[in-house]
């Protein structure tokens, strides 16, 4: 059986490539709205448990890391 890798990019989706490369290797990619706050970002870690964040807008901060700890 085959495990999906969850990967969350903060702000702007990646570019069509990038993506597809991550796909290519098994990733499931996750986009949060373009500007978010540090809530969605919380909510966003709880919900899709990402093995990977891209973080291209916004800061990470410890609610961040205490929303999505290491499994």
């Amino acid at each position: 059986m085959r495990t999906t890798k969850k990967v969350l990019v903060t702000g702007l989706p990646l570019l069509p490539e990038a993506e597809a490369l991550l796909r290519q290797h098994g990733c499931e990619v996750f986009v949060t709205n373009p500007e978010p706050d540090q809530a969605e970002m919380v909510a966003q870690l709880r919900k899709v448990d990402p093995v990977a964040l891209v973080v291209r807008v916004g800061q990470v901060d410890r609610d961040c890391f205490e929303a999505a700890p290491v499994s």
